[in-house]
């Protein structure tokens, strides 16, 4: 979403992003006001815990954090989608039927 790509301009229900990447800055260019009634007071605490969580650390280990095996698995930037499948007993099975049915699959 950081990087504006245009598939989560309809997840956000956008016509473009209130920011622009000015190299490896996100300058703010317009914002709307967030609808606060969305968010429960549990909301508001994890989002309160969060940020004083994360604005403690370092940004190595806030990256470490919130990255998992698959971001640290990527190659030059490119994940590999069986590494985001969580480990399971059958994650063999898995990958397995996602190479099969892959040319067939629309996401």
């Amino acid at each position: 979403m950081a990087k504006s790509e245009a598939i989560w301009l309809a997840e956000l229900s956008v016509d473009k992003m209130p920011w622009r990447i000015d190299g490896y800055k996100l300058v703010l260019e317009a914002n709307d006001e967030p609808d606060m009634d969305v968010l429960s007071e549990t909301d508001f605490d994890a989002l309160k815990w969060a940020f004083e969580t994360s604005s403690q650390m370092s940004f190595t280990s806030r990256t470490a954090a919130t990255h998992g095996h698959d971001w640290r698995a990527a190659e030059l930037g490119i994940m590999r989608y069986e590494d985001m499948i969580d480990d399971a007993e059958n994650k063999k099975e898995i990958i397995g039927y996602l190479r099969e049915s892959a040319p067939h699959i629309r996401l």
